[in-house]
């Protein structure tokens, strides 16, 4: 889990700027997933890498980085997607952990102006035989969001994982704002682990059409003063606008 501390805010940063894009709102690489599901007939690819800068127990620094990781989506029916994702550790084709899972938009009118969703998400390892689901790594999360006006939108995820014997639960807030024309936004992130402490991110989103967005987050801990940079992008595979 402590891998995926840092690159959190870009989820945020998408929902307010992807309501033209059938609020296709990217996931990766953030904690804070989006409030939207992808509309049924879609795809979307999230894809991107990022550079870790540690210091140890002993105060010794390090440095590590994985590219790529990312997520496949795709939406099979109304309000309900499905999920893939990985990601590789220091070299291609070495694969550090990867999930399966699924998003469902949860209904009815208790929300209001927020958009709501239920995320599940299991580790799997591709080299390992799987005879039950005890001890399979797991997350689940509460996923809320709303916009204000054209310029303003947030989001928060409130969750549970499990990994072993070990659990955790999760929070996270973030802000973002549409700065510029063409197409920029801008977001900061403040968001924290049971047992990891809290961290910040900042950084910047622009849609390049209607089918692509890029990314970068850079993330740093309170305490250890750790960092991460990632950059990414995120494109549209599957569209169901264009099936005769």
């Amino acid at each position: 889990m402590k891998h995926f501390i840092i690159g959190s805010a870009l989820a945020f940063l998408c929902a307010g700027i992807t309501r033209a894009q059938g609020d296709i709102a990217p996931d990766r690489p953030s904690e804070s997933a989006a409030a939207t599901v992808v509309p049924e007939g879609f795809g979307r690819a999230e894809i991107g890498g990022v550079m870790n800068w540690t210091t140890d127990a002993d105060g010794l620094p390090g440095f590590s980085y994985s590219a790529p990781l990312g997520v496949m989506r795709y939406g099979v029916r109304e309000g309900i997607e499905l999920r893939a994702g990985a990601r590789f550790a220091q070299q291609v084709g070495q694969v550090q952990d990867a999930m399966l899972g699924a998003k469902f938009a949860v209904p009815g009118e208790f929300w209001g102006d927020w958009d709501a969703c239920w995320l599940a998400e299991f580790g799997i390892n591709p080299g390992a035989q799987v005879s039950s689901l005890k001890g399979v790594p797991m997350l689940h999360r509460l996923c809320m969001g709303r916009s204000w006006g054209q310029l303003w939108s947030a989001t928060s995820n409130v969750g549970w994982s499990k990994k072993g014997d070990d659990s955790a639960w999760m929070a996270s807030v973030v802000l973002s704002r549409v700065v510029g024309v063409q197409g920029w936004s801008a977001f900061v992130e403040p968001f924290a682990f049971q047992h990891a402490g809290a961290s910040v991110n900042l950084g910047f989103q622009r849609v390049i059409d209607e089918a692509w967005m890029m990314d970068f987050v850079y993330g740093r801990h309170f305490a250890t003063g750790d960092v991460q940079i990632g950059l990414g992008v995120s494109f549209t595979w599957a569209d169901a606008g264009d099936e005769p």
